[in-house]
């Protein structure tokens, strides 16, 4: 499972070049994540990445070199260069077994995906709502998870612009049961939303302005 899901971070944020494989994530916000991180890729390949921040765009780096790895990551389906362009999808072998997709979609949206907050009035009471978005340039990569998700009877919608969208919050608890999550940002943020009060404003005189 842990190759299914540092599959799907690969899809997600990661990139291969000739000699190298590299993880490329927020130091604004996934600094935790980068963490588990970290620990998975030793857990699959056997080796530490190097962990480098960037402080001109706020990025963390992980990255693992070797000629062989980059060789062997082809075999198994992946690709090096542009993955919009080559419009990269699961690599084949994610596909015999329903664990592999679960955990290859979980690294996906918690690279590629997260949680919102989107605020809407209703008879004059403003609230607090929760969503779950996912975008990749590739077609064909979205509309795997599409499917999957399908599979589970997980209602959701995609847009014209390369973006799946999960508005229910049972869909999105949904979700989170049957996938899970190992970036502590989305933990955060359902929680906070299941904890406090959704109704964030009234209006005055019945009125929003």
């Amino acid at each position: 499972m842990e190759f299914a899901e540092l599959a799907g971070i690969l899809l997600g944020d990661g990139g291969i070049s000739n000699t190298q494989v590299r993880i490329t994530i927020s130091a604004l916000v996934d600094r935790q994540y980068a963490k588990f991180i970290s620990k998975l890729v030793y857990n699959v390949f056997g080796e530490h990445p190097s962990v480098f921040e960037r402080l001109e765009d706020n990025t963390i780096n992980l990255t693992v070199s070797g000629i062989a790895l980059v060789e062997l990551l082809l075999k198994w389906g992946f690709v090096k260069g542009n993955k919009i362009v080559q419009e990269i999808d699961f690599p084949q072998w994610i596909w015999s077994d329903r664990q592999f997709q679960k955990a290859c979609i979980r690294g996906l949206i918690d690279t590629d995906g997260g949680l919102y907050f989107h605020r809407h009035w209703v008879k004059g009471i403003r609230y607090r709502n929760l969503g779950l978005c996912f975008s990749s340039g590739s077609k064909p990569l979205l509309n795997s998870v599409s499917k999957v998700l399908n599979d589970y009877n997980i209602i959701h919608s995609l847009d014209k612009k390369g973006r799946l969208y999960i508005y229910s919050l049972e869909q999105i608890k949904k979700y989170f049961s049957i996938f899970g999550t190992n970036n502590s940002k989305n933990k955060h943020k359902i929680d906070y939303h299941l904890k406090y009060n959704r109704v964030i404003d009234k209006a005055i005189k019945g009125g929003v302005g």
